[in-house]
């Protein structure tokens, strides 16, 4: 009998402990213009998500992926996140083969930072394009291998562009 009360307590001790700690995979903390900071699972918060004010991105709660703040930090633009972006986009055909379209609703007023991660979040395609254009025509898929990908557009005014696309 005191055996199995000894288990239970220890089950119930255990139990109790793990509720008020954290086992984390781990991550990595990236700087973005020397400001991001990285937040994992592990501090007790009621407010969770993510904030931006003054161009400073915090991040709460999940570990949420970072290719969105890299992708602003690679393009060397002076992104507007907190207002809307007055541009929609089209890609089309998705999914694709051979070729990729991205169709803005009008004409860019800035320049344009194209990247497309494969799901590991390696860079597989990235390019700067000059301000004025209304459409972005992509060719070369030799180093893709069918799977999905993710893409970001990124400009000066508004939040950047994300879709998800699939490589036949």
């Amino acid at each position: 009998m005191k055996l199995l009360l000894s288990f239970v307590f220890v089950l119930v001790g255990q139990l109790a402990w793990s509720q008020n700690s954290t086992i984390s995979s781990g991550g990595v903390t990236k700087l973005v213009n020397g400001r991001y900071y990285s937040h994992v699972i592990g501090q007790s918060s009621v407010v969770t998500g993510t904030t931006v004010k003054s161009g400073i991105t915090i991040r709460q709660g999940f570990k949420q992926p970072n290719l969105l703040a890299r992708s602003i930090q690679k393009s060397g633009l002076k992104v507007q996140t907190a207002v809307e972006n007055p541009i929609s986009y089209t890609v089309f055909p998705n999914p694709f083969v051979d070729k990729l379209r991205i169709q803005f609703s009008e004409k860019s007023t800035s320049k344009t930072y194209l990247v497309i991660y494969d799901i590991m979040g390696s860079v597989m395609w990235e390019a700067t394009y000059a301000e004025g254009i209304t459409e972005i025509n992509l060719t070369d898929f030799q180093n893709f291998r069918p799977a999905k990908y993710v893409l970001h557009v990124v400009q000066t005014m508004g939040k950047p562009f994300v879709a998800s696309i699939v490589k036949e």
